[in-house]
């Protein structure tokens, strides 16, 4: 079983990790409305799909990177888990649903929240959306490509996530919501069109229907 857990501040944490901390910090709201701290996820429950692999930060243009193994689960009920580790201590999890935003910084035990849309120099948050692509266009660019490759950045401060992200789980079927179009569908599961479209023949996909239920195609073996 998956699940993302508040691990204790650890005194083996290098001066250098602490002022990159630091600096990630600053771009949390400090006069935002905290709400009560969110228990942890777990991830082993069904409708998550789940990307790990590694990425690097950069909290502006120009900055040196930080390097990192990312994890970033979404959900279909809207919920969303970012977790980014600097080996071997766990460096941020953000968490986000439909009623808020969380985002904790372990290394100083610190935590920030807030209702609503998160602010957009928090990037961690928006991360889940934007590797489907499902941002506002004037804030943000980038998104995730067909071989796992990705990209994401603010426009206005420059801070910028880039790596490669594996599928390691996904659902194997999904109910279609309001809004919802093919295209999103296939990205939020980490596939192609065409796959989706293979997985469910006969199915119109220009005229997707609220509560029909596809068949998502299932992870390819590791090797």
């Amino acid at each position: 079983m998956r699940r993302l857990l508040r691990l204790p501040l650890s005194a083996a944490f290098s001066r250098a990790g602490r002022l990159v901390v630091a600096a990630l910090a600053a771009f949390a709201l400090c006069g935002c409305r905290s709400l009560p701290l969110q228990p942890p996820i777990d991830l082993s429950g069904p409708g998550w799909s789940v990307r790990e692999g590694q990425a690097i930060w950069r909290p502006r243009a120009g900055a040196n990177g930080v390097a990192g193994d990312l994890l970033v689960a979404t959900h279909a009920d809207g919920r969303s888990v970012v977790q980014f580790t600097k080996t071997p201590l766990p460096f941020l999890v953000a968490q986000r649903t439909p009623q808020g935003w969380q985002a904790q910084f372990i290394p100083r035990n610190k935590t920030y929240s807030g209702r609503g849309e998160p602010p957009a120099r928090l990037l961690w948050l928006h991360l889940p959306n934007g590797l489907e692509r499902l941002y506002d266009p004037s804030k943000f660019g980038g998104g995730a490509e067909p071989d796992g490759s990705f990209s994401f950045w603010n426009l206005a401060s420059g801070e910028r996530l880039e790596g490669f992200l594996n599928m390691t789980r996904r659902p194997s079927t999904y109910v279609v919501k309001s809004g919802d179009y093919f295209m999103r569908i296939a990205r939020h599961h980490g596939i192609t069109p065409d796959s989706l479209r293979e997985a469910n023949p006969g199915i119109a996909v220009e005229r997707l229907r609220v509560g029909q239920r596809l068949m998502i195609p299932p992870l390819a073996p590791q090797p």
